[in-house]
């Protein structure tokens, strides 16, 4: 998963992301964190909707990454 997550970093900035990824480990724990680029120029509703889907997409690749195909509803 570390291998995958530093792929995630590393090539984050090819998609032309409205946020920058990083992520460290903490005992047992991955904790990624979501840095906006473009706070000044947009507005609170659509920060959030971007954080909130930057947030979603890596959910996603880390659920298919470990193999564990039950959708969260």
């Amino acid at each position: 998963m570390r291998d995958f997550f530093d792929f995630a970093v590393r090539y984050q900035p090819l998609a032309t992301p409205t946020v920058r990824l990083h992520w460290r480990v903490e005992g047992k724990v991955a904790i990624w964190q979501f840095r906006e680029i473009y706070r000044d120029m947009m507005s609170d509703e659509v920060r959030t909707f971007l954080v909130r889907q930057q947030m979603k997409m890596t959910f996603t690749h880390i659920r298919d990454a470990a193999g564990i195909c039950k959708p969260l509803g």
